[in-house]
């Protein structure tokens, strides 16, 4: 593991690692980047002010997991022609609770480029896609 700070860095602020070994030097993406641009593949510094709080969870039983696969894209809604959000899933989970679902597992919800995807292109995995997030709002699935 291997780190750096610094200090002038700001939210919205692009780069990468510089990678030197002997007289070879290249520059990767963070993999654990929460932006990416999808112009340049740059990271982008990401600040979260989201309180995630600290309610409890208990997982059900493996023998009781009842899962649904989730695309947020599709199952949130296409209104106007534009992928569905996470507070349109949160609007709909009654929905999946009546029927018994007890689990989700999403389908990548990571960034893309143009207006629509599954989600499958070589991202890194914390980097919900634009198109998911709804402006105005913490950028993360919860309320």
């Amino acid at each position: 593991h291997w780190s750096a700070a610094i200090p002038a860095a700001r939210a919205g602020d692009a780069y990468k690692f510089r990678i030197s070994r002997g007289a070879e030097s290249f520059l990767k993406v963070d993999p654990r980047a929460r932006r990416i641009d999808p112009d340049t593949g740059n990271g982008l510094i990401y600040q979260d002010t989201f309180d995630w709080g600290d309610q409890p969870w208990t997982t059900p039983a493996l023998n009781e997991l009842i899962v649904y696969e989730l695309h947020v894209g599709t199952f949130g809604g296409k209104k106007g022609g534009r992928s569905g959000t996470f507070q349109e899933v949160i609007r709909r989970l009654p929905y999946l609770r009546s029927l018994g679902i007890n689990a989700i597992e999403l389908m990548p919800p990571t960034e893309f480029p143009g207006e629509t995807s599954w989600g499958l292109q070589p991202q890194p995995p914390l980097c919900r896609g634009g198109g998911l997030r709804r402006p105005g709002r913490p950028q993360n699935p919860h309320p």
